[in-house]
């Protein structure tokens, strides 16, 4: 306000929306006891932001004031919609309704402390022209509602899935582009498939362990496992799973990668299991690795580099973690890397703890092979500022 002039006021709405996308809704709402110009221009903001911690967790307000604010707004298209909910069934709804409005990015999660939200397919229809990026935290989800993610999304390239628990067979969206699945239970054997998948990111699954098929397209990717992994199903753990019908594996799977970080403790048999078959790796430059790689004298290691001939950056994790599930199986017997030379390798990264003598045995192995190598970074895990730096 100058001489009386509201100049705020006096700007285009397309200008204000883009502001008030930016807020919270409920302050978006409180611009509009301002003056009447100020009164409904809210509704035309193409993003809403809605969080039940705003209202201090009064679920009936928070209801009521989301519920409103929808049939408000109308069919105006939305870019966005941000959702953090906490054991409110309308939210069902909600979601349903928003995917309506030409939806561009939906960001809907559960409040961790309560159980997992189910989205069932006669409620909330993912089918959507517009949509592009998906995320969904702590929500489940079975075969018939993701069917629409895979085949009725043409315009999705991000899918994000955290903490939830996922009866889906497969994920095999054609405009997918990346893919991030992190802490959530597999119940069924989870094929990804995505042709045009450009980023995976697999963190820390439970029960099931994730097969991938074959990805032309894939630049960057990221597999970690913890013990939880082999928790019992508590759907199935009185039945024995059938192997006999798998086809896919996740090493081969990921054999386009440019980078690659494959995080496990030691004697992790879903790494273990696939290196005697593992694939040539003729795009990656970059590979992380962690404790799983260090039996048998460094063999999972050196095999890897063996397959891998243009590898530029090679970073090793360290930790000493062995996976007290897969240390009762018998030992994997790694293949022979036999006699080959890493051309390309220039730098090497070792994060370890203080001690660990095996740091000297692997710089060992890496001499003769690694005779490009221009760079060694050894770095103690709690002291990271005692960094040493050989070559």
């Amino acid at each position: 306000m100058h001489g009386g002039l509201d100049r705020i006021s006096n700007l285009p709405d397309a200008l204000l929306h883009h502001v008030m996308s930016s807020l919270p809704t409920l302050d978006a709402v409180h611009t509009s006891v301002l003056s009447s110009r100020w009164r409904h221009t809210w509704t035309g903001a193409p993003c809403l932001i809605l969080d039940l911690d705003q209202f201090g967790g009064r679920r009936e307000q928070f209801s009521s004031f989301v519920s409103r604010v929808l049939r408000l707004r109308g069919v105006a298209p939305l870019d966005l919609f941000r959702l953090r909910s906490s054991g409110i069934e309308e939210a069902k709804f909600w979601i349903r309704c928003a995917i309506r409005n030409n939806l561009k990015v939906l960001e809907f999660s559960e409040d961790m402390e309560c159980e997992p939200l189910r989205l069932e397919r006669d409620i909330v229809d993912f089918t959507s022209r517009h949509l592009k990026s998906l995320l969904l935290g702590n929500v489940c989800l079975d075969g018939s509602v993701f069917y629409p993610i895979n085949s009725a999304c043409p315009a999705l390239q991000r899918l994000e899935l955290r903490d939830s628990s996922l009866e889906v067979p497969e994920i095999s969206s054609a405009s997918l582009l990346h893919l991030d699945i992190t802490n959530c239970c597999l119940f069924e054997n989870l094929l990804i498939s995505a042709p045009s998948l450009e980023s995976l990111s697999i963190k820390d699954p439970r029960y099931k362990a994730a097969m991938v098929k074959k990805l032309p397209s894939l630049v960057v990717a990221v597999v970690t496992f913890d013990e939880f992994l082999h928790c019992s199903d508590p759907v199935e753990e009185d039945e024995e799973e059938d192997w006999d019908d798998v086809t896919y594996s996740l090493l081969d799977g990921l054999s386009n990668a440019r980078s690659m970080e494959l995080i496990a403790a030691e004697r992790e048999v879903a790494f273990d299991w696939e290196i005697p078959e593992c694939p040539m790796f003729n795009n990656l430059t970059s590979l992380t690795l962690g404790e799983w790689c260090t039996p048998d004298e460094f063999s999972p290691l050196l095999y890897l580099l063996s397959r891998s001939p243009l590898l530029e950056n090679l970073t090793l994790k360290l930790n000493k973690e062995v996976c007290r599930v897969c240390s009762g199986e018998e030992p994997t017997a790694f293949p022979g890397a036999g006699a080959f030379t890493a051309d390309h390798l220039k730098k090497v990264t070792i994060y370890f703890q203080l001690h660990d003598e095996r740091v000297g045995v692997l710089l060992k192995l890496l001499a003769p092979i690694g005779k490009s190598i221009e760079d060694i970074e050894l770095i103690p895990s709690h002291f990271p500022s005692l960094v040493r730096r050989w070559l």
